[in-house]
């Protein structure tokens, strides 16, 4: 994903970022899944009436899905 992100679209690259997480998390490091999500950090702070309210309807769309993936994902990784 290192080498890979610069020539992936965002949202697909958020989605990967969230299955490295959930897999990182899978694996018991808790630490690598809080790391996968880290540059998702926007998803975690903005709610999805934000998106609603600034972006274009089917980049809202997206953001919130992505934004709900991440958010769920940030609390497995913080509970362990």
């Amino acid at each position: 994903m290192r080498d890979c992100a610069k020539f992936i679209e965002p949202f697909a690259l958020g989605a990967l970022r969230n299955d490295l997480a959930i897999t990182r998390f899978h694996l018991g490091d808790a630490a690598g899944c809080r790391a996968a999500l880290a540059p998702l950090g926007e998803y975690l702070k903005t709610s999805d009436e934000e998106f609603k309210n600034t972006l274009p309807p089917a980049e809202a769309d997206a953001s919130a899905v992505l934004a709900q993936s991440t958010r769920f994902n940030w609390r497995k990784c913080a509970a362990r």
